[in-house]
């Protein structure tokens, strides 16, 4: 699917955000335990085109700290 003009930030439900073309969701402590994943930020999807498909983000990563400090929401 192409992308399409839209905002830089996009809400979505309590814990998905779509961010420069980087669909973004929050992995709380307990769906981590449940999956096994490390909590932070895990990347779901990039379109290709954005800003975060530039920046080299993969569906699949989890960012767990930005500019050395930790995220999770």
């Amino acid at each position: 699917t192409p992308a399409s003009p839209s905002p830089a930030v996009v809400t979505g439900g309590a814990n998905m955000m779509m961010l420069l073309g980087a669909q973004l969701n929050a992995v709380d402590d307990e769906f981590a335990r449940t999956t096994g994943l490390e909590p932070g930020i895990l990347i779901t999807r990039v379109l290709p085109g954005t800003a975060a498909a530039e920046a080299g983000l993969r569906a699949g990563e989890i960012i767990r700290a930005v500019n050395g400090t930790p995220v999770r929401e």
